[in-house]
């Protein structure tokens, strides 16, 4: 699909970026209705977190691996702004390393505190300061006790929402290709996002946490019905997408 009437293809490397954004949106999702709920003492509450640092950062790899040189995407951000058709992927590069170091602050709030406290403890001189950096200094304070609690977890939804929603804006935005022209785009990647993070957390969520407690822990059945129903709305937004093109579309399409 993002090849279609494209004189320039985007790679493989491109559609990786998008999915491993994109994932890591639909996960910290999840895990902010989740917390919102109070379900803090549950393996996905623990274990989501680092699994979008994970992705977040395999995404921003895929992306210097394309341009080859990280300068271009610095260029791109200080003379792009007068260019308004690309300004998406301004507000990406401001967004998307702030999504990182929220969701790399919550794995360290999401662990118990006397245990994170107890392993930085053991360490000595440079080792333990290092560790507290690298921590955001958690051991000492939690988010989820906090009057800021409210105002993480919306910030988490935005940028949730935003992670698997770039690329679609993007594509819809690019050259004016009229088959990418469309919001049925967005509601493809959101849905499809939240789909793949459902049955990460109901398979890999349990496979890491039974990696580190040596237990094993059955995931939330809820999230079955969440990836059945972001499928469905995956095949309903595709079959409507194809079948008005068929019929309405303009000639290239």
């Amino acid at each position: 699909l993002y090849n279609v009437v494209h004189d320039r293809p985007f790679s493989i490397l491109f559609a990786n970026y998008s999915w491993a954004l994109g994932v890591a949106g639909g996960l910290a999702l999840l895990w902010a209705i989740n917390a919102w709920r109070g379900r803090t003492d549950t393996v996905e509450h623990r274990f989501t977190m680092p699994l979008v640092v994970a992705l977040v950062l395999a995404g921003f790899v895929n992306v210097l691996s394309e341009v080859n040189q990280p300068g271009r995407l610095i260029f791109g951000y200080i003379k792009g702004w007068y260019n308004w058709d690309t300004a998406i992927i301004k507000y990406g590069i401001i967004l998307l390393p702030i999504f990182f170091a929220l969701a790399w602050w919550l794995s360290f709030q999401c662990m118990p505190r006397d245990r994170l406290n107890s392993e930085i403890e053991k360490l000595s001189g440079i080792w333990r300061k290092l560790a507290d950096i690298f921590s955001l200094w958690s051991r000492h304070y939690s988010v989820f006790e906090s009057a800021w609690l409210k105002f993480t977890l919306v910030a988490t939804v935005f940028l949730g929402l935003f992670a698997p929603l770039y690329s679609a804006v993007f594509l819809m935005n690019e050259h004016g290709v009229p088959v990418w022209n469309s919001p049925a785009q967005a509601i493809l990647f959101l849905a499809s996002a939240i789909a793949v993070a459902a049955l990460a957390e109901l398979t890999v969520i349990p496979f890491l946490a039974r990696l580190v407690t040596a237990t094993h822990h059955t995931a939330q059945p809820e999230h079955r019905r969440t990836a059945a129903i972001a499928l469905g709305v995956c095949l309903v937004t595709w079959y409507g997408w194809m079948w008005w093109i068929g019929r309405f579309g303009a000639i290239e399409e």
